[in-house]
């Protein structure tokens, strides 16, 4: 199940005191988002995770409180489709395929 890959993905992130957040932009289209480095990061009281949607290939982030990962929506919040897989920031735009560039830390957050 996709929550088990999220808590999975987030153990390796235990010792992290605050989430960067960078900045990746689609040299493409121009197609922009601010993500972990790794699609996934902990916060004070609970993680963060991206994913993209199979069906129309939106990326999107949920974020949830430790104890309560089994409340987290797992549908695409522009076509409500539950066919999503964890994603991270890669050289692809998930929108064109076009080659991201990543910017730099944007922001942090805790």
């Amino acid at each position: 199940m996709v929550i088990t890959k999220v808590v999975m993905i987030l153990s390796l992130w235990e010792n992290n005191e605050v989430a960067e957040l960078n900045l990746y932009k689609c040299k493409k289209c121009g197609w922009e988002i601010e993500a972990p480095s790794e699609g996934a990061d902990i916060l004070m009281d609970g993680g963060i995770a991206y994913f993209i949607c199979n069906n129309c290939k939106n990326a999107f982030c949920r974020t949830f409180e430790f104890g309560n990962e089994d409340e987290l929506d797992m549908s695409c919040p522009k076509c409500k489709s539950q066919d999503i897989t964890g994603w991270k920031p890669e050289v692809i735009c998930p929108k064109c395929g076009g080659e991201l560039e990543d910017l730099g830390i944007s922001c942090l957050v805790d």
